[in-house]
């Protein structure tokens, strides 16, 4: 937790994911987040209003709309510790508890204001009141809470669904064979479940699902049998909740160890308790044959609900030769020495786990602030450009953190807002950052993407026409043709005789780097870079004047 806690205080500005769902956060009322959302975005409504309940108690800053994430991150290792110490032992919980614990994944989804910390969090508290109901299959109470939690969890995380699905089919016997008031229980809990689930997925689910867009960028982690990469879809999807957990960057040797351990680690749990065995499971099972329909991709982010049930699976194995290894250890020292020295085998495996995942980890830790610190860059330069009335570009994949960064909350410009979101916030707007276009820009086709205020000018960026998807290839390799000279005109006309060009997420330093024609495009109308500042990788604002030939200077 203290890790958490650390890169929840160091973590700074938002990247593009985040903005742009803080901006449906901060932009709508409870109603509207009920609704499909803008900016490319999707999240269950139960996160989204949460988040607005939050951001309107405490503020609406960084830290606020991460903090549930952070207390569902943390509340993971309790409830993993709870859930695996009863379906596992205690040595399999432990080794789970730490590797979680410096899982680079894991602390990063704790101290981003998206819901996937939330997603494992759910899924976990779900398993757990399930194992609670089996215990005591007769307590009318426990088959309550469970009822309600799933409806809850259902508005709260997308995939508790599968939970809940895999939990109707452990618990299904149990129900039966009780008397007929908590059948009575159960029956309406899944009527309930049932109802909450079909009421979302008339208003935002469908939509998500079956959008377009969503559709394309998600489409390498579908598990479609007709795709002709279909075996590596499968073995990605697998390592996705096990290995990636564990190692980020790891080779295919750790995802397909990790998943073997996994398998091996589910058939043993079958053999002592098969329902167990379908709690732990069977959500990622029902997963991948929603994934397989298309209505589910299984990235590392979306599959991250199943990680933590996962992982205890797969470290059962683990545990259970370190159970033996200690055994035989305490017989070899003597029974009395064995008591004074308890648990030093099991303590070596997760020591190694630890400096294991702890080796990927380690990166997050020592800089976890450091991707796009825009918000500080953006402020000040729209504070600086409204004193002394410079124009503004905004490079498109920028116009989210820009624009969250630039309001002022408390008494949002509304009419600006308005605007962005018109030039920017469907997938298909002119300056939808992961906008895809087929054909060279036409000349003046980004002029009606201003938006002129009482002390600044801002020209919203056309976007440059190269779509990216979760995995694999782009839709093109470079900005459409024209793009760089046709925005370099716009910049050029609105410099007075300087303008800012304000950028991030424009991946810097690689093939695709996005800025870098558009700056030399400037070059050639005559502008040159007069001051330059940075906000940490892939975040930029460089100040550009008209070139003064020599013989006016003469």
């Amino acid at each position: 937790m203290a890790v958490r806690l650390w890169v929840l205080s160091q973590r700074g500005s938002f990247f593009l994911d985040e903005a742009s769902l803080a901006l449906n956060v901060l932009g709508r009322g409870y109603a509207g987040l009920a609704l499909p959302l803008d900016w490319g975005q999707a999240a269950p409504v139960g996160f989204l209003w949460a988040e607005k309940g939050l951001s309107g108690l405490l503020g609406p800053s960084e830290w606020v709309l991460r903090l549930l994430p952070f207390l569902a991150g943390s509340g993971t290792l309790i409830l993993v510790w709870r859930v695996g110490r009863k379906v596992a032992g205690a040595t399999t919980a432990m080794l789970v508890v730490v590797a979680l614990s410096v899982s680079l994944l894991a602390v990063r989804y704790s101290a981003e204001a998206k819901p996937y910390a939330t997603d494992g969090f759910v899924a976990l508290g779900l398993v757990a009141l399930a194992l609670n109901v089996l215990a005591r299959p007769d307590s009318a109470r426990r088959w309550v809470w469970l009822g309600v939690a799933g409806a809850l969890g259902i508005a709260l995380s997308l995939p508790s669904a599968f939970v809940l699905a895999a939990t109707g089919a452990a618990l299904l016997r149990d129900a039966w064979r009780q008397r007929p008031a908590i059948r009575a229980i159960a029956a309406g809990s899944v009527t309930v479940w049932l109802a909450v689930f079909g009421v979302l997925w008339l208003l935002v689910i469908r939509d998500a699902s079956g959008g377009a867009y969503l559709r394309e960028y998600w489409a390498p982690v579908m598990l479609d049998p007709r795709a002709p990469d279909f075996f590596a879809r499968v073995v990605r999807a697998l390592s996705s909740s096990v290995a990636t957990p564990l190692q980020w960057t790891g080779s295919i040797a750790v995802a397909l160890t990790a998943t073997a351990s996994c398998i091996i680690g589910l058939f043993a749990m079958a053999q002592v308790n098969w329902r167990h065995a379908v709690l732990l499971g069977g959500p990622f099972a029902i997963a991948a044959i929603a994934s397989a329909a298309g209505v589910y991709p299984l990235s590392d982010r979306l599959a991250f609900f199943a990680a933590p049930l996962a992982l205890i699976v797969a470290a059962l194995p683990v545990g259970r030769v370190a159970d033996q290894a200690q055994r035989a250890f305490a017989a070899r020292i003597g029974v009395r020495a064995g008591a004074v020295v308890p648990w030093v085998m099991p303590w070596v495996v997760a020591g190694s786990v630890a400096a294991w995942v702890g080796a990927d980890g380690a990166a997050i830790v020592r800089m976890p602030g450091s991707l796009e610190r825009t918000h500080a860059l953006f402020a000040s330069v729209r504070a600086e450009a409204a004193t002394d009335a410079t124009p503004v570009y905004v490079f498109a994949r920028a116009v989210p953190a820009w624009v969250y960064a630039t309001t002022d909350w408390g008494t949002p410009d509304r009419e600006r807002f308005a605007r962005y979101l018109a030039a920017a916030g469907s997938t298909d707007a002119p300056a939808h950052e992961n906008l895809s276009r087929q054909r060279p820009v036409r000349p003046g086709e980004g002029d009606t993407l201003v938006y002129r205020g009482a002390r600044t000018t801002e020209l919203i960026g056309l976007a440059p026409g190269v779509r990216y998807r979760i995995v694999g290839p782009t839709s093109a390799d470079r900005p459409s043709p024209e793009w760089d000279g046709v925005e370099a005109r716009r910049i050029r006309a609105v410099a007075n005789p300087s303008v800012w060009v304000v950028a991030s997420h424009y991946f810097e330093g690689t093939p695709l780097d996005e800025f870098r024609p558009l700056a030399r495009a400037l070059e050639r109308q005559g502008l040159r870079v007069v001051e330059e500042r940075r906000g940490g990788r892939d975040a930029i604002a460089v100040r550009f004047a008209v070139a003064i030939p020599d013989s006016t200077r003469r």
